[in-house]
């Protein structure tokens, strides 16, 4: 009879319990874009996008070019959340030695470095980076939406010399609420 007690206070005790957790997700996209303005949206599954990551890859790659290299030829870019454009202050001069696109590898080592020691070294040169161009987006400060649900829009916005295959690789928050009823579980993904 001792058991059947235990389960009965275990199961009155759990009913209605639930237990939050918060987990990162990735999405990525291929884009493939023209020669000029580029402008295309994207609508994720999450709600909470932290990060973007964006590489402008050569189209009609051969089994001899690397799927992860970038020619030179984007000369702006940014990345819109739900309307607000980040970087606040956009990419306006990527092509070539610029304030931007050096601006632009310092933005990917802050997100690379996150609870890093710098003196552990740097995790990409600058002349790596110049060969696979990744373009870091820090989402982190936008408003929060409160009793917003749905999904996130990213608008990518760019201006190239050539026709490119975009890569897009979306960070986002995603929260599972597990609710005890009971003896069972039932499992919410948002």
């Amino acid at each position: 009879a001792k058991p059947t007690v235990d389960l009965a206070i275990k199961t009155a005790m759990a009913d209605g319990v639930a237990s939050n957790y918060m987990f990162p997700h990735f999405q990525s996209y291929s884009i493939l874009g023209v020669d000029g303005n580029n402008n295309f949206r994207i609508v994720t599954s999450s709600e909470k996008v932290l990060y973007a990551f964006v590489l402008a890859r050569a189209p009609g790659r051969t089994a001899t070019t690397s799927a992860a290299q970038t020619l030179d030829n984007v000369q702006t870019l940014e990345l819109r959340l739900n309307g607000r454009a980040y970087p606040s202050q956009n990419y306006v001069a990527l092509k070539g030695t610029t304030e931007d696109k050096a601006r632009a590898y310092a933005d990917l080592m802050r997100y690379m470095s996150r609870g890093y020691d710098y003196s552990s070294g740097i995790p990409l040169s600058y002349e790596e980076w110049e060969k696979t161009s990744i373009y870091a987006f820090d989402m982190t400060s936008q408003p929060e939406a409160i009793g917003m649900s749905s999904p996130a829009t990213v608008e990518l916005k760019a201006v190239t010399d050539a026709q490119v295959e975009w890569s897009v690789c979306v960070l986002s928050e995603k929260r599972v609420q597990v609710n005890y009823q009971g003896s069972s579980a039932v499992v919410l993904v948002n």
